[in-house]
């Protein structure tokens, strides 16, 4: 089966780049902690070399900064190249079936090369163009303010608890602390307060873009060696409203016809979706109708989750297989924070702050170590994993 066809493949494309963006939010948080932690253990007549700490800051934020960015874009580069290269070798399949002229490289089609181009760049856009600290920051209520104001507002706060004698400065501080490790950083935006962690557009934004490649790559390709109709991609959790046509053949005409009246297109809008050119009554499909009954199955299938709510009752929650898998993103996501809470804490030098952001990760992760034991979902705890040390870590290259 091409790697194309692979879900699991598909999913691990933007890989390098999300631990690389990353690295980089732990860099920055861990950065400005530590200038937090060493403005506390100053008194108020040492406070102009805290002063100072702001431009070393910076400018080695913004030199991390563009070596990652620039590493990104080699690697958003390389990958839609690979992504290009896995549709020629599809497509040639189809090529040779009908004695036609196999491609060669995708460079060498004017059409294929337009796509690849234009996808690769919309991918690029908020992932390795996001080049100074101008245009990345952290979430304060509903703005995401720039980096570099954020960072002076944040040493002006620490400075003005020392020097007006507050007497737990650890307290005081935690708040700004905790709201840069739960906010992480995000692209400043100015048309909408909505805003996504770096790490997570990246990942949205590539796997968007080589899904609009592969839609775009093997429309033009099917068009080539004469398609009449296109097959639905499976995968095993589902949402419901794609349950009843993934794994289908449609014709192009009924395809078109079905896609426009989906509130959600395929391949659009988180859809995990695609489509592949067939030649109907010669294209055998990848699943059988008994295959696809088991596996729309799974995905509907009840489950329960027995938890102790914060009143001590234990309460029973039922869902569908795919709703427990949509649970499950939240509770890595919330482990996640909570471990990045805990090292921008012991970075600032609040023992105790550290302390509580442990002991919330511990109790997350045993709680959701339980809920994938009931629900019968498989425990993915490189989604939560923490960074720790990421000062010193190299990103991906």
């Amino acid at each position: 089966m091409s790697r194309l066809l692979r879900e699991s493949w598909v999913e691990s494309l933007p890989d390098n780049v999300v631990k690389n963006l990353e690295v980089l939010n732990d860099y920055v948080v861990q950065r400005i902690c530590q200038t937090i932690g060493k403005i506390g253990a100053s008194d108020a007549h040492r406070l102009k070399s805290a002063i100072e700490y702001a431009g070393a800051d910076l400018d080695a934020i913004q030199k991390e900064l563009s070596r990652i960015m620039g590493l990104n874009e080699s690697e958003i580069e390389r990958l839609f190249d690979e992504v290009a290269a896995e549709n020629v070798d599809f497509a040639n399949t189809y090529y040779k079936a009908r004695g036609m002229q196999t491609l060669g490289k995708y460079t060498e089609s004017a059409a294929l090369k337009s796509f690849v181009e234009a996808w690769r760049a919309a991918a690029s856009d908020g992932v390795s163009n996001v080049s100074n600290t101008t245009m990345i920051g952290f979430k304060r209520g509903k703005r995401v303010v720039p980096l570099r104001e954020y960072y002076i507002q944040t040493i002006d706060k620490a400075i003005t608890f020392v020097q007006t004698g507050v007497v737990d400065y650890q307290t005081a501080m935690r708040q700004t602390v905790k709201e840069m490790a739960r906010s992480g950083l995000r692209r400043v935006t100015f048309e909408s307060g909505y805003s996504r962690r770096i790490d997570s557009q990246a990942r949205m934004n590539i796997l968007d873009g080589v899904r609009s490649l592969n839609a775009q790559m093997m429309e033009q390709t099917g068009r080539e060696f004469g398609a009449d109709g296109v097959e639905i991609s499976v995968h095993g959790l589902c949402a419901p409203d794609h349950l009843s046509i993934q794994g289908k053949q449609y014709s192009i005409a009924e395809f078109e016809r079905l896609n426009r009246s989906l509130d959600r297109p395929i391949g659009e809008l988180n859809c995990h979706h695609f489509t592949t050119p067939i030649i109907l009554g010669v294209s055998k499909p990848t699943y059988t109708a008994k295959e696809l009954r088991e596996i729309n199955q799974y995905s509907r299938k009840k489950v329960t989750y027995e938890y102790t709510d914060r009143a001590g009752k234990k309460k029973i929650q039922t869902y569908t297989r795919y709703e427990a898998s949509q649970k499950q993103r939240q509770f890595e996501t919330a482990i996640r924070y909570a471990k990045d809470e805990r090292d921008a804490c012991a970075s600032a030098g609040d023992k105790l702050g550290a302390t509580q952001a442990r002991k919330k990760s511990a109790s997350l992760t045993a709680e959701y170590k339980r809920f994938c034991q009931q629900t019968g979902l498989t425990p993915r705890m490189e989604r939560a994993r923490s960074m720790t040390g990421s000062t010193t870590q190299k990103p991906r290259a």
